[in-house]
Formats: structure tokens, sequence, C-alpha cells
């Protein structure tokens, strides 16, 4: 193969990296004309295996028209096992969705508990010291998407707290 055909593929494969990463990065993100419709995500906190997750996500139609059937979808980091939903979400494999009826100027808010499982170091974003279960969630309308937003909570490893190590030492 000529060089300048491995260096064409390498770049594209770096291109699309590059893309995928910055479209994952950006929180929250208004594809709307207007900037009307957003989506964010915050979560509880940081997670041990075992210990339960919480995102609270928001959704917000700023415009003068209502949004009925909007459809908001999650997808859930492949190391948290999925508890409850509120409202009741649709399923499938590693995806949630709700459909919504958005009214003019109004706010959805969605709740999804999940439990931390056994880290799979390949499927986590891992910052520091730490790995973190990154969930992706959308809002579809009639137009395609609308917003999307990333929430991230740490995952820690298992076992004792360091203090607690320290003194079991001594």
């Amino acid at each position: 193969m000529p060089h300048g055909a491995i260096l064409c593929r390498a770049l594209r494969r770096c291109l699309a990296g590059a893309a995928l990463a910055a479209a994952l990065s950006v929180t929250p993100v208004a594809h709307a004309a207007d900037g009307g419709v957003s989506v964010a995500v915050h979560t509880s906190g940081n997670a041990r295996e075992g210990q339960r997750v919480s995102y609270a996500i928001e959704v917000r139609n700023a415009t003068d028209h209502a949004l009925p059937e909007a459809v908001v979808t999650q997808q859930l980091p492949a190391d948290l096992a999925f508890v409850a939903a509120t409202p009741t979400a649709r399923r499938d494999g590693r995806h949630l969705s709700w459909t919504l009826d958005l009214p003019a100027h109004g706010v959805a808010r969605i709740t999804m508990t999940g439990a931390a499982e056994h880290p799979h170091h390949q499927s986590l974003v891992h910052s520091g010291r730490h790995s973190h279960l990154t969930t992706t969630v959308c809002v579809r309308g009639d137009d395609g998407v609308l917003a999307c937003a990333t929430g991230s909570s740490a995952l820690r490893s298992g076992g004792a707290p360091r203090w607690r190590r320290s003194a079991a030492a001594v």
C-alpha cells in the first residue's frame, strides 16, 4: 500500500476519533436554531462497585411551541446495571428511552438509578486515578436530534478506603 494511502487512512481514524470525543465532551448542546431545547445531566457523585449512582436529567423547552412525543434516550455506561427510572423507561439493552410531551416553555425531569459494577477498563473513560461512568442523553423531536449532553461519575476501585487499610496495618 502506498505511503500516502496509509497516512490518509490514519488521518481519517484520528479525525473520526476527535469528532466523537468532541461530541461526547460538550454539555449541554442545543441544536435548535433558537437554542430553545436543551438537556442537562447531573450525577449523584462518585461510586464504588455495588453502590448506586443516580442521574438527574432535565429537558427544557424554551420555545413557543409544544413538543408532543419528544423522545429522550440515555445510553447506559457498560459498568452500570440499571435499577430504576422515574418516570418508567422503555429498555432496549444498554439504551433507555422515554416519550414525553414537552409544553412550550416547559421542563421535564427524569431520574435514573443504576448500580456500579466491576469495572471493565476498556469500556470506561479514564481521568487521572479514577475511571468514570459516563452516560449520554439526547432529545429527539420531529426535526431529529434537538440536544445532547453527557454526565459522569467517578468509579473508584473496590476494597477498603485508604485510611482503613492504613489503620489495619498498624
